[in-house]
């Protein structure tokens, strides 16, 4: 408003707090409605804390503001709301017609303010229109009522917080008055809390903020299964701090009581806290009592459904509706585990939290502040030379060359403008001036690096042929430009890398064979190419998991002798009939071990440069279609059947011990091979395999080695059942015995759901009776030194070494290459 003072209000706050919680809800119930299969009610209960920060932080935020969100509230500011009128007073139309000129649309001409202070809190007061004069058509009128929207709608939203704080308050404080009243003390010493028996209690439920205790109804107090049950799932919300994270949710719900997403979202973080809860419950309790746990939330539906006044109640409570406790009990039969695609939602979440509640400003572009900022934001930079020069630079987008140039560009100095004042034309800089692109995503800032004869390099802002002159952000060491030109040919290296790459790629899917000839220190070789259909189009995948290299690795040059005695040569065979050679390398030689180089470079079979990146699980499965192309050029010949009952009647499972193989009386390790599907022995699932243990002699288990795998796999509660111990030593000798491979040299599929001890370098794992037994195999034939053995409708597939076999596959017989 010209005509008068405008008061401040909270909507510049209130604003962009309600559209960035309104979106992060969004972007939450997404993750929760993506994942609600695949995700842990504990870790889907806690996606809400992000909500509950944004909620309770009102943060300005400037991420808002290219999407109008902040400037709606000064748009705002100019909307006048006024009644009552009190006066009138006729004015001359070219008076009405000066006032205009000078105000513009704005009709208000005045506006009177009252300051209200309070002495006694301190001096705190506040601002308060009191009346305003509006300029209209034929004068200019007295209203008694005078306002702006931003002001009535924060005088709303705070009368509205106020009344909702007030119910939330006392609605709580008269529950807690009900509950001294009629409470009688229960004398149960292993539970951590009070617990108290109270008449006319619709649940048992966790009451209090700062001294909690638990509330039973009459009618699980005396039943000792459902008592149990209640005092896990509220002694569960006490260690949750739930009744804590009630109160915090209800303060929450009360600052945005008019958003019905925050309402919603309130009621489904509640019902998301009792899924959790009752996933917690279970685990305490034991898997043996996860039905009867069930059956004890269904006789609670029948004794009071959710209420709406429930979202403002800071208790816990274990009854719900029929709809949210069918929910529950589904839940507990379901039982879901989280998955890595969960995990992903869970942190894109945590990602827009950030985001949303911790965004911070943005400097003007074209100011030292704002050059530091586009620089650190960049995700390219790109080097131009002077309009007069025919060089051309690559942008710089590699992250290891990015990182330095950005390293370069911020050794800038804030030009002082108070020294030396000289401004820069145009016509005088462009001939000379290399230009300066920094992008971030959509957004580009354009400067000029001006090399002056002092030395310096001055940092100037984009200019175009209309500007008269400008003055410096920053300077910059003249050595600045040669070191960018550096890092712009090595990313030029890297394009031409990536040419090469495109024309691997273009290859491998042309390529009707491939020969793979390891290198010269290996005794095995693979005399025939990859031809069979199935074995070249896995060939074919596992080479077009190749990425271009980075600009750093394009670079990198190894000598002939390594590379003859550890690298492999793949020779492509194209349609054409032409061949085309490439080496597979990996620096220190080929293998999974964690401590060495991962990769493997995919060199020119010319000029020996890196024009391709592989893991090395891609180049081992290679190797694998070769071992099985040998296999396919041998006719397969049906075991006899003595052969056959060699693998039926226990002789091969028994593992030696003479017992027969019976796995439902005894255990057998070789059995265990049979109990995960695998393409090659790097993939079996050491889980399932290690499930049972060894069967290798083993030290006994401390009972100190114990509770650590208790409090660090199993959140301090013992599962009711016996813990199985595995040393690495004991895997390396059981895989190297039945594989051939270390536990380093496999992918340690499933290795991650043993709790490991790196004290005790073992991995362990409780579990109950499970005993698998072994198979019938209906026919078997033999190629070369593999024995395919068919049972079911799956193939195991054993590699003969000497007197002895080796577990090579166990897959499906659709899978099986023909």
């Amino acid at each position: 408003m010209t005509g008068s003072m405008a008061l401040p209000s909270l909507m510049t706050t209130l604003i962009p707090w309600a559209i960035s919680s309104v979106l992060l809800i969004l972007a939450v119930l997404a993750v929760r409605w993506l994942t609600r299969d695949r995700l842990s009610s504990v870790n889907r209960y806690a996606l809400w804390l992000v909500v509950l920060i944004r909620l309770l932080i009102p943060i300005q935020l400037p991420f808002l503001s290219s999407l109008g969100a902040v400037d709606l509230a000064p748009q705002m500011e100019n909307t006048p709301v006024y009644a009552f009128p009190t006066g009138h007073m006729d004015a001359p139309e070219r008076y009405i017609q000066h006032i205009r000129e000078e105000q513009g649309e704005d009709p208000v001409m005045s506006a009177g303010v009252t300051s209200r202070s309070f002495p006694a809190l301190g001096g705190i007061g506040f601002d308060y229109y009191n009346g305003g004069t509006i300029l209209e058509e034929n004068g200019y009128t007295d209203y008694a009522f005078f306002s702006t929207v931003p002001r009535i709608l924060s005088i709303l939203w705070g009368a509205g917080a106020l009344v909702m704080l007030l119910c939330l308050v006392g609605n709580n404080l008269r529950f807690a008055a009900r509950l001294r009243r009629s409470r009688r003390p229960l004398d149960i010493p292993q539970c951590p809390l009070p617990v108290y028996r109270m008449e006319g209690l619709s649940s048992p439920c966790l009451s209090g903020l700062f001294h909690p205790a638990i509330y039973l109804t009459p009618e699980v107090a005396e039943n000792e299964t459902a008592l149990r049950h209640v005092l896990t799932h509220e002694g569960t919300h006490y260690a949750h701090k739930d009744h804590i994270w009630s109160a915090l949710r209800c303060t929450a719900l009360a600052l945005h009581w008019y958003d019905p997403l925050v309402w919603l979202a309130v009621s489904l973080s509640k019902a998301d806290g009792e899924l959790a809860c009752d996933e917690g419950a279970v685990r305490r309790l034991g898997e043996e009592e996860r039905i009867p746990y069930g059956r004890t939330l269904v006789d609670m539906v029948a004794q009071r459904s959710l209420r709406p006044a429930d979202l403002l109640s800071c208790s816990t409570t274990m009854a719900g509706g029929g709809k949210c406790i069918q929910q529950r009990v589904a839940l507990l039969v379901k039982k879901p585990e989280t998955r890595a695609t969960a995990i992903f939602g869970a942190c894109t979440a945590l990602a827009l939290a950030a985001v949303f509640t911790f965004g911070g400003g943005g400097p003007s572009p074209y100011s030292y502040t704002g050059y530091v900022a586009a620089v650190e934001a960049s995700w390219s930079i790109h080097l131009a030379p002077p309009f007069t020069s025919s060089t051309w630079y690559p942008a710089i987008e590699d992250q290891e060359a990015l990182k330095k140039a950005r390293s370069i560009l911020l050794q800038a100095e804030a030009y002082d403008k108070n020294g030396e004042t000289t401004a820069f034309g145009f016509s005088e800089m462009i001939p000379v001036c290399y230009g300066l692109k920094l992008s971030s995503g959509t957004d580009i800032t354009r400067f000029y690096l001006y090399p002056a004869s002092t030395g310096l390099l001055y940092v100037l802002p984009y200019l175009d042929a209309t500007t008269s002159g400008t003055v410096p952000v920053a300077t910059l060491p003249d050595s600045t430009i040669s070191q960018l030109k550096e890092l712009a040919n090595a990313q030029q290296q890297a394009l031409d890398s990536g040419i090469a790459y495109d024309q691997f790629c273009s290859q491998i899917q042309q390529a009707s064979a491939i020969q793979v000839t390891p290198p010269s220190r290996f005794s095995v070789s693979y005399p025939e190419p990859i031809t069979a259909p199935s074995l070249l189009e896995a060939g074919r995948a596992d080479l077009l998991c190749a990425r271009a290299p980075t600009p750093q690795e394009a670079r990198r040059r190894w000598n002939e002798d390594d590379l003859s005695r550890d690298a492999y040569q793949i020779t492509l065979t194209l349609s054409s009939g032409q061949t085309a050679p490439y080496l597979l390398y990996q620096p220190g030689g080929l293998s999974w071990k964690s401590g060495g180089e991962n990769l493997v470079y995919v060199l020119s079979g010319d000029s020996l440069q890196p024009i391709g990146v592989l893991d090395t699980y891609a180049v081992q499965a290679l190797v694998g279609w070769a071992e099985q192309q040998k296999g396919h050029q041998n006719n397969p010949v049906p075991l006899t059947p003595e052969e056959l009952a060699y693998f039926n009647d226990g002789s091969f499972f028994d593992n030696g011990t003479g017992n027969g193989g019976d796995a439902y009386l005894h255990f057998s390790i070789r059995n265990m091979f049979l109990t995960s599907q695998y393409d090659t022995p790097q993939d079996i699932d050491l889980f399932e395999l290690f499930y049972c243990g060894s069967a290798q002699p083993s030290t006994p288990m401390s009972q100190e080695e114990r509770q650590l795998v208790i409090d660090r796999g199993y959140h301090g509660t013992a599962p009711p059942c016996g813990c199985t111990k595995i040393t690495r030593q004991e895997m390396d000798a059981v895989l190297l015995e039945h594989t051939g491979l270390t536990l380093e040299e496999t992918r340690q599929v499933g290795l991650e759901q043993f709790t490991y001890l790196p004290e005790y370098d073992a991995y362990y794992h409780f579990h109950g009776d499970t005993n698998y037994t072994f198979p019938i195999f209906s026919q078997g034939f033999r190629q070369g030194d593999l024995i395919h053995l068919d049972y079911g409708d799956c193939m195991l597939t054993l590699r003969q070494t000497g007197n002895s076999y080796q577990f090579y596959s166990n897959r499906s017989l659709t899978a099986f290459p023909e």
